[in-house]
Formats: C-alpha cells, structure tokens, sequence
C-alpha cells in the first residue's frame, strides 16, 4: 500500500502550515484566480474580516482575479458597493454573472426575437435595457379551473428563447407557459442561468434553488438548456 504521506503533491496542505519557501512556490505555481462571493467575501450575516485584504495582496502580487455568481438577484451594479464594503479594489471586467453571461450570449449569436423570461423583475429590466424584446408576465393567482389555466399557458406569444433564472415567484403555469413555447417550437433556445439546486441560506439553513424547477422543465422538453451560469459548459465558451 502507499504511504499516504508521500503523496504531497496531491494532497491537498493547510498554508499556514508551508514553510516561506513553500508558500512562494505555491503563488508562482498559477497566475489567475477564479472565486466565488458568497461565502467567500460575504455570507447574509455580513462581510467576512479580512477576506478583502486577501484579494487584494493577490493582486499587488500579479494575480488575475475573476470573480464568479449565481446570485442574480443582485444586479452587477447592485455588486459594486458590496465590493466597497468588502474593501476589495474591484473591476466590473472582473466578474462573471449569470445576466451579463446571458446578454453577452445573446449579443454573439446575434439573437432575435421575443424572449420569455422566468427571472426576478432586475434579470427581466436589464435584458430589455440591452435591447431584447420581453414578453410581458405577471404573477397571478389562477382559479382552480383548467379553462382560466389554458388561456394562460396556450397564449399565441411565439418567442424564440425561454430563460430561466432565479424566480421568488416562480409558479407551476409560468413553468408549463415555458413548457408551451419550447414544445411548439424545436428552434426556440432553452437557456437558463443559476443552475444551484440547493441554496445556503447560513448556517444549518438551506433552501430550494432554480435548478431544482429547471430539472422539471428540462425533463418535460425533453432537450439540455444552454447554462450560462457556473458550472455550464457555454459559459467557458464566452
């Protein structure tokens, strides 16, 4: 049997524990980063100390720092000061978000067409501010009847993409609407942005995430959406 000890090299070494001469070979082994936010700079109790200053000395120290979200429920925008209180020198070029991935997607495909968006109101507004035609929807209450359901889900919008991100008023008909639109038509991409199935909320505490949702669409179509979100394939092709 190997020795365990001896496989240094794929055994994972707490920093603190490396000699100087460790450390500095270990910076030199790379020259970029890529980390998440959540969790890493902050978590919902507030900013984790210190974390700034980290990313920080990574980048006096030559480092390319790229910064990568699910969480669109904030806007790239709505980061900006999140990255001030963090206390990180922080370029906008340096993070990747499920909306700009989307609109950037778009742009390069030269996409045309309505879209039908299941996403929160700050997703939906800044696919429209790029210039993208959205189909207008509401969340509603339906009466219990199948008359008043159809009329919603078998409307005569025909878009040409279905986008699914995260939703707090996500809903069995807006699901079935997107169901509708990407069976009747073969060529109508199925994109989707945050793919999390499970939510960290703090500690001990989780939540339901879209990609549980996105599962049962996916199944009912019958078709692989194109995820613009970590960890989707496309979004290494951006």
């Amino acid at each position: 049997m190997l020795n365990s000890q001896k496989l240094t090299s794929k055994t994972p070494r707490q920093i603190l524990e490396m000699t100087t001469a460790e450390k500095l070979s270990f910076l030199n082994s790379f020259d970029l980063v890529i980390s998440d936010l959540d969790g890493v700079l902050w978590t919902e109790a507030g900013i984790i100390p210190n974390a700034g200053d980290g990313f920080n000395a990574l980048k006096l120290g030559g480092k390319k720092v790229i910064f990568v979200t699910n969480n669109s429920v904030r806007s790239p925008k709505d980061y900006i000061s999140k990255f001030s209180d963090a206390g990180v020198d922080f370029n906008p070029e340096e993070m990747v978000h499920p909306l700009t991935s989307i609109i950037d997607y778009l742009n390069i495909t030269k996409f045309e067409g309505p879209i039908y968006c299941i996403a929160n109101e700050v997703f939906k507004k800044a696919i429209k501010d790029a210039g993208f035609n959205v189909i207008e929807d509401q969340s509603k209450v339906f009466p219990e009847s199948f008359t008043e359901l159809g009329k919603y889900i078998f409307d005569k919008e025909k878009p040409n993409a279905v986008i699914v991100d995260v939703d707090f008023n996500l809903s069995g008909p807006k699901l079935m609407r997107a169901h509708q639109y990407l069976t009747r038509n073969p060529d109508c991409k199925y994109i989707v942005g945050a793919t999390d199935k499970i939510l960290p909320i703090r500690p001990g505490v989780q939540v339901m995430g879209p990609g549980c949702f996105q599962d049962a669409l996916t199944q009912a179509v019958n078709r692989t959406p194109i995820a613009l979100g970590k960890p989707g394939f496309e979004l290494s092709n951006l």
